[in-house]
């Protein structure tokens, strides 16, 4: 069930998988691959999302669980969420909070039909490129526009966080081997140039030293 649509602060990339889906497990194959990315945001820009998503949150079990008390059937039990404390090799919080976005790349409508879905990639300056040539690796700075999503099963109830569009601040890029950044960031935001399109949710970012959060 759809909840929410929201836009994250700016963060570091950690394993993205987003110019391509990912087929590494059968679960992702069963999608026809997977788009995601865990997102590190720091504590201070991540907090008023989390509150956002806590409360959109707390909000879709109150109504799942009275429909399970109508009903005359256990309440669902809350299960893990898409985000969390980060920490480090000896389990100390860092001061920063990850947020894992995925999306699959294919799904099946009511009819059916096999559709697929794509993750629409935007510059610093708010250009769209309609396929991105550059492969976006770990440590790229990023926002990601995203669904929030319930689910309940005999597991739990929790929600996703589905992964639609990903605004790329600085770039670092992935040649099979080490990362690396052949662009100079010190003159400006990674941009796409001329080559580039309309329609957008995020604002244009002037790079500095200090990430800024975004506006919810």
């Amino acid at each position: 069930m759809k909840l929410a649509t929201l836009t994250t602060p700016k963060g570091t990339a950690r394993y993205p998988h987003l110019n391509e889906p990912d087929n590494k497990f059968d679960s992702q194959r069963a999608k026809g691959g997977e788009f995601h990315v865990d997102l590190v945001i720091a504590e201070e820009d991540a907090l008023p999302l989390i509150e956002r998503l806590e409360n959109t949150l707390k909000e879709f079990i109150k109504v799942k669980n009275a429909e399970q008390k109508e009903m005359k059937k256990k309440p669902f039990k809350p299960f893990q969420t898409p985000w969390s404390q980060e920490e480090d090799d000896e389990g100390t919080p860092t001061g920063n909070y990850i947020f894992k976005f995925k999306r699959g790349a294919e799904w099946t409508d009511r009819d059916g039909n096999v559709r697929t879905n794509k993750i629409e990639f935007f510059d610093s300056q708010n250009q769209k490129k309609g396929k991105l040539d550059e492969v976006i690796g770990a440590g790229s700075e990023l926002k990601v526009h995203f669904m929030v999503r319930g689910w309940a099963s005999p597991l739990g109830i929790s929600c996703a966080l589905d992964l639609l569009k990903v605004q790329i601040i600085n770039l670092k890029t992935y040649d099979g081997g080490d990362d690396s950044n052949p662009f100079d960031v010190e003159e400006g935001g990674h941009s796409f140039g001329d080559d580039a399109e309309a329609d957008t949710p995020f604002e244009a970012e002037e790079v500095s030293d200090t990430a800024t959060s975004a506006d919810f």
